[in-house]
C-alpha cells in the first residue's frame, strides 16, 4: 500500500509505504517505512517497525473481542471441551506436516480448506474465535518465517486463550510473553515439538 500525503504547499507529497506482509516495496523510493522487518539499513529515522498483528487490536475499545485490555488481562486456566485446532485455506507444506504428525498422536480439529477432518467449517472471525475459545491449543503456523513478521495467527489464539503452537519469526518473543505459546523453532524437530505438547 502507498500513501501519498502533501504536507507543505508548494512541495513534493511525501511519499509513505506500508505494509503488515511479508514484502518490501522492491527498489522503490519511499519517505518513510512502515513494515514488518525490525530493522533496515535505510535507517531508523525513515523505518518503523509496525507487525501485521497489531492491525488487528481494537486499541480504543476495551470491550472488543480483539481489545489491549482482553489481551493484557490476567489469564484463567478454564476447561476447554476440544483438545487443538487447525484452522488454514492456504495450503503450506510445514504445517500441513506438522498437523499430519501432531493428529497421529492425539486427535486434531482441521476446520479450514487445508486437511479438513471434521466436515465444517467456522463462520468469519468470530466463528473462527469460538473455536480457539473451545480448545486448549492450536496450530499457529505462519505462512513464511521472516524476521519480524508475526500476524494475527498468533494473536487470534492468545486472545482466546487457546495456547499457540507458534512457527515464525523470532521476534514473536519479544512481541508476546514467551511463556503464553510453545515455540516451534526452539525444538529439534516435529517428535521433540509433539512429546513436549
Amino acid at each position: 500500500m502507498l500513501w501519498m500525503v502533501c504536507t507543505v504547499p508548494g512541495r513534493r507529497p511525501l511519499r509513505v509505504w506500508t505494509t503488515g506482509e511479508a514484502e518490501d516495496p522492491a527498489g522503490q523510493f519511499f519517505d518513510l517505512h512502515f513494515g514488518f522487518q525490525p530493522t533496515t539499513l535505510i535507517g531508523k529515522r525513515r523505518w518503523f517497525r509496525l507487525p501485521l498483528w497489531i492491525r488487528y487490536l481494537d486499541w480504543e475499545n476495551p470491550e472488543a473481542e480483539i481489545s489491549v485490555e482482553k489481551l493484557l488481562a490476567p489469564r484463567r486456566r478454564t476447561p476447554r471441551g476440544r483438545f487443538c485446532n487447525f484452522i488454514y485455506s492456504n495450503d503450506l507444506a510445514i504445517r500441513a506436516e506438522f498437523f499430519v504428525r501432531f493428529d497421529r498422536e492425539r486427535a486434531v480439529d482441521s476446520l479450514g480448506r487445508v486437511l479438513n477432518n471434521r466436515g465444517q467449517r467456522p463462520e468469519g472471525r468470530d466463528g473462527k474465535l469460538a473455536v480457539l475459545r473451545a480448545c486448549l491449543f492450536t496450530i499457529a503456523f505462519e505462512n513464511r518465517i521472516s524476521p519480524g513478521y508475526v500476524t494475527e495467527k498468533l494473536l487470534h489464539p492468545l486472545q482466546a486463550g487457546s495456547i499457540p503452537i507458534y512457527w515464525g519469526a523470532r521476534e514473536a518473543l519479544s512481541d508476546f510473553n514467551p511463556e503464553a505459546f510453545v515455540y516451534a523453532p526452539d525444538f529439534e524437530d516435529f517428535d521433540a515439538l509433539v512429546r513436549h505438547v
